[in-house]
């Protein structure tokens, strides 16, 4: 409603700018808590997770899963090159 009042007042490109500077500010005010809360998790669940299997069987877990990340990679640019 406001938007509607201001844009018969102020020209077009004042609009433009002013609103969609307030809803860039809207959605950083959103995704600065969700962010947070989503790291607090992660946090969380890497500490369990180290308690579960123990930081031995984490690194080598860690390290076999980016042996198959990089595997897949490397298949995937093979296929794409050529």
């Amino acid at each position: 409603m406001l938007g509607g009042l201001l844009y018969a007042r102020i020209s077009v490109l004042r609009a433009l700018i002013l609103f969609g500077a307030l809803q860039a500010v809207g959605i950083a005010a959103l995704q600065a808590p969700a962010q947070l809360l989503l790291s607090g998790f992660v946090g969380a669940s890497s500490g369990v997770l180290a308690k579960a299997l123990g930081y031995e069987g984490l690194f080598v877990g860690a390290g076999v899963l980016g042996m198959l990340v990089l595997g897949g990679v490397l298949m995937h640019a093979r296929r794409t090159q050529g």
